[in-house]
């Protein structure tokens, strides 16, 4: 199932992504690193069901619908975390916007 292993590798771009923002690079407010933590992990269970599924042959409908959505959760998920990111970098001068392009 190729679609599963596409979900995969974004599942584990999110978990590097978040281990970065839990990080002490990003100050995030009281409670907030508990939530990435918890998110995280949430993240995890998640990238090993899907795994488990890729072995299977024809999913039934449900499990694929289910699989959608995941999908596009992990598509919203690392592109708010990547907004964030971007924000945190700007505040602190990392990096420069020129006509709406980021450069590093």
């Amino acid at each position: 199932m190729e679609r599963a292993s596409v979900i995969g590798g974004t599942m584990v771009s999110l978990m590097v992504k978040l281990s970065s923002i839990a990080g002490p690079r990003y100050s995030l407010m009281v409670g907030a690193r508990s939530d990435v933590i918890f998110l995280g992990a949430e993240l995890e269970s998640m990238h090993a069901f899907l795994e488990k599924l890729s072995g299977v042959d024809g999913p039934d409908p449900q499990v694929r619908c289910w699989m959608k959505e995941v999908r596009e959760l992990a598509y919203d998920v690392e592109d708010c975390i990547d907004e964030f990111m971007h924000r945190v970098d700007v505040v602190h001068g990392a990096v420069t916007s020129n006509h709406g392009f980021m450069l590093k």
